[in-house]
């Protein structure tokens, strides 16, 4: 079966200081989608709570699950899948899967670190022909980007970079809100620094939706805020 791991590390800093600083942060979610708060086979676990929270806040949209394993991720992952007969309800509903984690705080940097694999579900020389966006809710959606064919796609820019299928890859994406800036890259190499206007950070949506027999497995979720945003430097 043709597939493509996806490894994305999504670390919210602008220097190695910076960098260390967040590691002393808030541990705001850490979420491997294992037991005792997970079950294989049932729907993730889901609510608030205090910080930090090892379920997702909501289903937006889909019946996504917690498997075994898929594609390269091995460990009981998160997957977000589109296959039609697992799907009783509207086909325009059905073609869209949603999960949302919101933060609800002002903090000044993140980072956030998660897994995912793309695969396709059909015959095995078939790659991966939905689209997966995760989106950074500032309160504005700033989308970035996983294209049928193999385009990456960041925030306020177009084309910045692809993707092999196959082939693990690891995103770094530095968020600084007193800045307002984005740094995105793969495996160390720079593929956009944006603008990102950050007035309050509700939180990420992670989306799959698109063609028929695609899948998305979600592994690994940790975010860690440091700095009140309304604190001066």
């Amino acid at each position: 079966m043709g597939r493509l791991a996806v490894s994305i590390l999504l670390a919210c800093s602008l220097t190695g200081s910076v960098s260390m600083a967040i590691e002393e942060g808030r541990v705001l979610y850490d979420m491997d989608f294992s037991s005792p708060h997970h079950a294989v086979g049932m729907a993730p676990s889901t609510g608030g709570g205090p910080w930090p929270r090892h379920h997702l806040t909501e289903l937006v949209f889909g019946d996504p699950r917690i498997q075994e394993s898929v594609c390269g991720l091995t460990s009981q992952p998160l997957v977000l899948s589109l296959e039609r007969r697992h799907l009783p309800y509207k086909v325009e509903r059905g073609r869209h899967q949603q999960v949302r984690l919101e933060l609800g705080t002002e903090y000044a940097r993140y980072r956030i670190e998660l897994e995912i694999c793309l695969d396709s579900t059909g015959a095995p020389e078939e790659t991966f022909s939905g689209n997966f966006m995760l989106s950074l809710d500032t309160p504005k959606a700033h989308f970035i980007q996983f294209q049928p064919d193999g385009d990456i796609h960041v925030l306020n820019r177009n084309f910045v970079g692809t993707y092999q299928s196959e082939t693990p890859l690891k995103i770094t994406i530095d968020i600084d809100a007193r800045r307002g800036t984005c740094r995105v890259s793969k495996d160390g190499t720079l593929l956009a620094e944006t603008d990102l206007i950050v007035e309050r950070f509700d939180g990420i949506r992670l989306c799959l939706h698109g063609a028929w027999n695609n899948h998305v497995g979600i592994d690994n979720v940790r975010i860690v805020g440091e700095g009140r945003l309304s604190d001066h430097e």
